[in-house]
């Protein structure tokens, strides 16, 4: 299994800013995974808060938005589109899913500002 392996790797010195490097230099060994990473580490900078990107759009989860925490809807949206891609496996996600229900996870304070998208032009 792709994750397996690469988390059976030791860990190596990356320079920061690097990661986009890295990925694309293991796209052959990680295919999946790089395929996600690069998604990630690409996703462009715009000048918007979470809260008008959702109202503008009228996209994602309209009723349920302001009940999700910020981290939870980024990772829902990263989701939809790698399940998409075939990227990731159902059963991994049930077993994640079924982990989480299972323990008692806190959420992380994040500091203001912290979702506002920048756009440079």
């Amino acid at each position: 299994d792709e994750l397996d392996t690469y988390l059976a790797t030791g860990m190596e010195d990356v320079t920061p800013g690097d990661g986009l490097k890295w990925w694309h230099e293991r796209r052959a060994t990680y295919p999946r995974l790089s395929h996600m990473a690069l998604d990630y580490l690409t996703i462009p900078v715009v000048v918007a808060s979470t809260e008008r990107l959702f109202s503008k759009g009228c996209v994602v989860l309209p009723y349920l938005h302001n009940r999700l925490l910020s981290q939870s809807t980024c990772a829902l949206l990263c989701l939809r589109q790698w399940s998409k891609l075939s990227l990731v496996k159902d059963e991994d996600l049930h077993q994640v899913i079924f982990e989480d229900l299972e323990g008692d996870e806190s959420e992380v304070e994040l500091p203001d500002g912290w979702d506002k998208i920048h756009i440079h032009t």
